[in-house]
């Protein structure tokens, strides 16, 4: 999340003359924000151009601190359900690790793990069976379906 002062930051830069590359380098801001920091920029200079244009409400967008839709996010709580579909996801790991040895490039990541405890919050009374590895698609990943 980019701050205000950090836009400010970025703005400072692109008019002293700076690459968004050579921004990134310096600071480790991302190349994509940069880029659309300075358009919303440029598009509100061009805004404050136009003869009928509300100056002031265009200034207080440009320098309001970044909002977030936070409405749609729900909690989520480790319950006996997440606890044992984890330890099914984990269990299974290590039957693989045992059968392919401890250096095979089939481990689970993460980001992985993550998408298979969500499938099963989703559906919370279903239970979740293996699919074998050999199957690709893209819309399971090859780990958990709901039969």
């Amino acid at each position: 999340m980019m701050k205000l002062l950090d836009k400010g930051k970025v703005i400072g830069m692109k008019l002293a003359g700076m690459s968004n590359r050579e921004i990134h380098r310096a600071h480790g801001y991302d190349r994509v924000k940069i880029s659309q920091v300075w358009s919303e920029y440029n598009a509100a200079l061009a805004r404050m151009n136009n003869p009928n244009a509300d100056i002031k409400t265009i200034q207080e967008e440009m320098y309001t601190e970044p909002k977030y839709d936070v409405s749609k996010r729900t909690k989520r709580k480790y319950t006996a359900i997440v606890e044992e579909t984890l330890k099914e996801i984990l269990e299974q790991e290590e039957a693989k690790t045992r059968r392919l040895g401890s250096r095979h490039k089939q481990k689970l990541t993460n980001k992985q793990i993550h998408e298979q405890l969500m499938i099963c919050l989703r559906r919370p009374f279903e239970k979740p069976t293996n699919i074998s590895s050999h199957d690709n698609s893209k819309t399971n990943h090859g780990v958990f379906v709901i039969q």
